[in-house]
């Protein structure tokens, strides 16, 4: 996802740029400068379940079990793809004439315990999606024997957060910052393009304020 992402992000500069470049050529012109053109392919990809996921406490790196048999693998692949699952143990429960509410033990890692986990990956291309991830139990719990079973029991997922690997969230920081950058730039053009006007008589206020704003403007996203 992070090739993808940084292809299209500066694919998307090298556009803003053009364009405005092409917009000052007729102030600025300059035989020492040439816009060039810039062609791009991106393929869709794909993710299977051994791809790693990053640690809901610690994005930066990979979520891995000090048990690999505490986690599901998903065996396909996939562009959109529920990934891996931490599988639930609710150790032993006695019987009782009430309700009775058991908590999934935590997974170990190297360096403590995780809560329940679900690792997911959307690489899909051409869009911005949302997301709702639901989960419910295919069967009862079961004993030694089919008709031994544990009649009534659900599953609740509670208290989730959602994390993103680290290097999504340091990507869409360069992205947001290359778009301030191309906002400032083109302020900065405007700006340049209203001082060369220097107008004069009843214009001239309206000049000087739209002049002032671009300055703040710019000030902001320095």
């Amino acid at each position: 996802m992070t090739d993808e992402s940084e292809q299209i992000c500066a694919a998307a500069l090298v556009a803003a740029l053009g364009a405005s470049l092409v917009g000052g050529t007729t102030a600025f012109a300059d035989a020492k400068e040439l816009n060039g053109k810039g062609t791009v392919t991106v393929d869709e990809g794909t993710l299977t379940g051994t791809d790693p996921i990053p640690d809901p406490e610690k994005p930066e790196e990979p979520f891995t079990p000090t048990d690999p048999g505490d986690v599901t693998e998903n065996p396909d692949r996939g562009s959109i793809i529920i990934q891996k699952v931490t599988n639930l143990d609710f150790d032993t429960i006695s019987t009782s004439n009430k309700v009775i509410t058991k908590f999934a033990k935590p997974v170990a890692v190297t360096d403590g315990k995780r809560g329940a986990v679900v690792g997911w990956s959307d690489i899909r291309a051409n869009e911005t999606y949302g997301y709702t991830i639901t989960a419910s139990m295919s069967q009862q719990f079961t004993g030694a024997t089919a008709t031994n079973k544990l009649t009534g029991a659900t599953i609740q997922y509670k208290n989730g957060f959602f994390v993103a690997a680290a290097e999504i969230q340091t990507l869409n920081r360069l992205c947001l910052e290359q778009h301030l950058q191309l906002v400032k730039m083109v302020l900065q053009q405007r700006l340049l393009q209203q001082l060369k006007l220097q107008n004069k008589g009843k214009e001239r206020m309206r000049w000087l304020m739209e002049i002032l704003e671009l300055q703040q403007m710019i000030n902001l996203l320095s």
